[in-house]
């Protein structure tokens, strides 16, 4: 990255979003920031006290005028997010007073800031280590109440402790198997393989806990996609509407009305769901409706849940089962048995059970609703919601960064084979050499070991400022 050996410079930035507002906040850190930020602070002391706010105007001696009316806040080497001195000016949040005490600092010796610096500074202090750099963007980019608390559980630690563990059970066997390669020539066997398999055993279990646990990650920040899909007229529209409580889609006898995907989104189980209306299935000489159907096929690739609607005592023919079984297997695929409201409880429950096994479906995943009436309605968006909370709740770590993930899954490969060769009685020099690529791959995650391919990936994402 640009900054890479450029630690030594002092840097500047606003760490607000730009715009008018009440107040502005720019970030000064580096081994000359007391000394560049005294130049138009003369109220600031030779030697301010850490953790300490002071008032005073920021004034161009130049051109003899003051900027603005400001607040310091001086945080001493050591004690600082970056680890080095820094001061936080906070002004009034005018994008011209921003531009005028950021170019009086640049020319009195300051350099502005690249995306990720200041965290990088951080990570390069010891600070933080790179899960929690990763927590950073996490926590600044959350959407949720439930992507805040996994992206601060990753900032204070949580997740690097889940981490460090893996490492310190990794290493342990690795010294016992190099030692066992060591002291070969002397008959002395310092490891019991079993021991050994068990601790393997531990951490694969680990590993694999938190690489699954990627897929609610992917929930807790994208949200979860439900497209609504069916034959014509079956009520999808209707249902959108009801769900969203606002006429986002046409609704009309017309089949064939949606055209184009229709979405809304509410919030369940913390996160955001995004619901989409999409054409009806079916096949057709109009060429825009099929252009709107494979856009239903689109859809339903991308899909995380399906809801697959039917008219309630509709005749259940091959076509119907076919279009069900296309369904992507790894989407939730849920039967919505809509317009209850033109036929009795007794006739539901049966046409229910005859779907059951028609699409050799278990009850629990057919629900049957009226949309324009709101019937069964609230069930249907409860068992939503509880699956989503079964999905994104069922552990306190959760890894969100598709960087861990990928190196999750190497350490994984290597561990499964590391226990394969131990179990065929392999050299112990190829078992060692097998595990240290997994130990690697926790390393990595940790940022033992930094280069600048991984502080690229991980850094450019930032904002200036942070």
């Amino acid at each position: 990255m640009g900054y890479l050996g450029r630690d030594e410079d002092t840097i500047c930035a606003c760490a607000t979003p730009p715009g008018r507002g009440g107040v502005s906040l720019i970030r000064v850190s580096g081994p000359f920031s007391v000394s560049i930020v005294k130049k138009f602070c003369g109220f600031l002391p030779e030697e301010p006290e850490s953790h300490r706010v002071y008032y005073g105007h920021f004034q161009d001696i130049s051109k003899d005028q003051k900027i603005d009316e400001v607040l310091l806040t001086y945080f001493k080497k050591g004690r600082s997010f970056t680890g080095d001195d820094t001061i936080e000016i906070s002004c009034h949040g005018s994008e011209l007073i921003v531009a005028e005490i950021i170019a009086a600092l640049v020319q009195a010796g300051c350099r502005t800031a690249e995306r990720g610096e200041f965290t990088y500074r951080a990570f390069m202090s010891g600070r933080i280590d790179l899960v929690q750099a990763e927590g950073v963007l996490s926590l600044i980019e959350s959407q949720s109440k439930l992507n805040k608390k996994m992206a601060l559980r990753q900032l204070q630690g949580g997740l690097s402790e889940d981490f460090q563990d893996i490492e310190k059970g990794l290493t342990f066997i690795l010294a016992n198997m190099e030692a066992g390669i060591d002291f070969s020539t002397e008959d002395i066997d310092p490891y019991e393989p079993q021991e050994m398999q068990d601790r393997l055993a531990d951490c694969y279990a680990k590993v694999d806990v938190l690489r699954d646990s990627y897929q609610s990650s992917h929930l807790i920040q994208q949200g979860l996609r439900v497209v609504l899909a069916g034959q014509p007229n079956v009520g999808k529209s209707s249902l959108i509407n009801k769900i969203l409580r606002q006429e986002k889609a046409i609704v009309t006898e017309i089949p064939g009305t949606t055209r184009d995907p229709v979405e809304g989104q509410l919030f369940l189980g913390g996160i955001t769901v995004q619901f989409v209306d999409t054409a009806g299935l079916r096949e057709t000489d109009d060429v825009v409706e099929s252009i709107g159907i494979q856009k239903t096929k689109e859809e339903i690739l991308n899909s995380d849940v399906i809801f697959y609607l039917l008219e309630a005592g509709q005749k259940l023919t091959n076509e119907i089962l076919e279009e069900f079984k296309q369904l992507p297997e790894d989407s939730e695929r849920i039967l919505v048995i809509n317009k209850t409201d033109l036929i009795s409880d007794e006739k539901i429950q049966e046409y229910k059970e005859i779907t059951s096994k028609f699409f050799d479906l278990n009850l629990d995943l057919i629900y049957a609703i009226s949309a324009t009436q709101g019937a069964g309605l609230q069930s249907l968006l409860q068992n939503l919601e509880k699956w989503i909370v079964e999905k994104t709740q069922g552990s306190s770590s959760v890894v969100l960064s598709q960087r861990q993930f990928e190196e999750l899954r190497r350490a994984s490969e290597c561990i499964q084979k590391t226990k394969s060769l131990l179990q065929e009685n392999e050299s112990p020099e190829f078992v060692a050499f097998e595990l240290q690529d997994g130990l690697k791959a926790i390393q990595n995650i940790l940022g033992r070991d930094p280069n600048d391919a991984v502080m690229d990936q991980v850094f450019k994402e930032f904002c200036i400022g942070k």
